[in-house]
C-alpha cells in the first residue's frame, strides 16, 4: 500500500480539508500525540514493515484490507498522517515471520525510505500462537508451561535472526544513499499480574465473542506472569540485536501501563476476541487505543533516540526449565488445534503473502 502526498496534495488539499478535517481518529491522534510529532524532523519517505502488530490486524474490531490485514488504525497510517511524509509506503503483513519481513525489503511496496519502522520476531516459530493457544484457548497448565519453554528457546535465537534482517535494510538504504533511521518498536505484556479477576474483561456469553483470559493465574509465579515473562524476553532480545546494530528500540510496553488485561473490565488495549469472522478481532493484539500506545512508543524514540531506557528483564526462573521431548508431547494437542482450526485458513493466506513478496 502507497500514499504518494507530495503529488496528490495541491490537486485533492481541498477536498481532504473538507471530508477528514473532522475524522475522529485523527483529531484523537492530534490531541494526544500532535506536540510530541511536531518534534520529529521531517522524513521524506516513511516505510512501515512487520508482523500482523505492524499491520494493525484487528485495530479497529476488523481484519483490514486484502490477505496481509492491514488496517487504517494501525500505527503506520496514523503515523503517516502525523509526520506528513511525502511517500508512505506500508508493506508489513499479518503472519510475517523474519524471513517474510526480508523478503518486504526487498518488495514493491517498500519504496525509497529515510525512516523505517517495525515489529519483528513475534511470529518466529509460531511462538506467540502456541503459548495463546495452549494458555488461553486449551487452558491448560501443562501445556502453557511447554509453549512457554518454547517460546523462551525462540527468543534465544532473536539476535541471530535479527542480524540479517537489519544488514539487508541497511544495504538497501546505502545501495539507494540514504541516511536511514531505523525504528523497531517492541511487544506489550498482557497482564497486569496481580489484580483479581473481578478486574478481568467479562467472561463472553458465547466462544465466537471472546476469550475468557481469568484462567490465568495471578500473582509471581501465576500463568499471567508466565505469559509476561515471555514478553520481556523477547523485547529484551530485540533491544539487544537493535543495540548490536545501531538501530533504535522503542518501548511499547510502558504505554500499556493500566491497560492490560484485568487492569479493569473494559481497560484493556489488547483484543481478547478470536479472529473467526472478520467483525470479531483478534486474539491478544492491539485495539485502535492500543495502536495509539505504538504511535506514542515510535514518536517518543524518535523524539529521544538516545534515550537510556533498558527492556525489563525477564524472571528465568518463571519462564521454566530446558524444552525438551516431554514439552514437544505436551504440545501435541496444542500443535492439533493450531492445524485443524488455524493453518488451512493460513496456509492458504501464507501462499499469497509469498506470491505478493516474493513473486511466484
Amino acid at each position: 500500500m502507497v500514499f504518494m502526498n507530495k503529488f496528490v496534495a495541491s490537486a485533492v488539499l481541498l477536498f481532504i480539508s473538507t471530508v477528514f478535517a473532522d475524522d475522529p481518529r485523527d483529531v484523537y491522534d492530534m490531541q494526544r500525540f500532535g506536540s510530541l510529532a511536531a518534534k520529529v524532523r521531517h522524513f521524506t519517505n516513511l516505510t512501515v514493515i512487520g508482523d500482523s502488530y505492524s499491520s494493525g490486524d484487528g485495530a479497529q474490531n476488523n481484519w483490514g484490507e486484502g490477505s496481509c490485514r492491514r488496517n487504517v488504525g494501525a500505527y503506520g497510517p496514523r503515523l503517516n498522517n502525523l509526520l506528513h511524509p511525502d511517500f508512505f509506503h506500508f508493506a508489513a503483513c499479518s503472519g510475517a515471520d523474519v524471513p517474510h519481513i526480508q523478503a518486504q525489503v526487498k518488495s514493491s511496496l517498500y519504496g525509497d525510505p529515510e525512516l523505517i519502522v517495525m515489529t519483528a520476531t513475534g511470529d518466529n516459530g509460531g511462538m506467540f500462537v502456541k503459548v495463546l493457544v495452549a494458555c488461553m484457548i486449551q487452558k491448560s497448565g501443562s501445556a502453557c508451561d511447554a509453549a512457554v519453554k518454547y517460546a523462551s528457546v525462540q527468543a534465544d535465537a532473536i539476535p541471530g535472526t535479527l542480524a540479517p534482517l537489519y544488514k539487508d535494510i541497511k544495504d538497501e538504504g546505502k545501495a539507494a544513499g540514504k541516511k536511514l533511521t531505523i525504528v523497531h518498536i517492541g511487544y506489550a505484556q498482557l497482564y497486569n499480574r496481580d489484580a483479581d479477576a473481578a478486574q478481568c474483561p467479562p467472561k463472553p456469553t458465547r466462544f465466537y465473542l471472546g476469550v475468557d483470559v481469568k484462567w490465568a493465574s495471578k500473582g509471581p509465579g501465576g500463568y499471567r506472569d508466565k505469559i509476561n515473562n515471555v514478553i520481556l524476553k523477547v523485547n529484551r532480545k530485540i533491544q539487544e540485536a537493535a543495540n548490536q546494530d545501531g538501530i533504535i528500540y522503542a518501548d511499547a510496553d510502558s504505554f500499556f501501563e493500566g491497560h492490560r488485561f484485568c487492569d479493569g473490565p473494559k481497560n484493556a488495549w489488547m483484543q481478547h476476541k478470536l479472529a473467526l469472522m472478520q467483525e470479531a478481532g483478534v486474539l491478544c493484539h492491539p485495539t485502535f487505543e492500543g495502536h495509539g500506545a505504538y504511535v506514542n512508543a515510535a514518536l517518543d524514540a524518535l523524539v529521544n533516540p538516545k534515550s537510556r531506557f533498558v527492556a525489563p528483564a525477564e524472571d528465568p526462573k518463571v519462564l521454566g526449565g530446558r524444552f525438551d521431548s516431554g514439552d514437544e508431547e505436551l504440545l501435541k494437542e496444542t500443535n492439533e488445534i493450531i492445524d485443524k482450526h488455524l493453518v488451512k485458513e493460513e496456509l492458504a493466506r501464507q501462499a499469497r503473502m509469498d506470491k505478493q513478496t516474493f513473486g511466484f
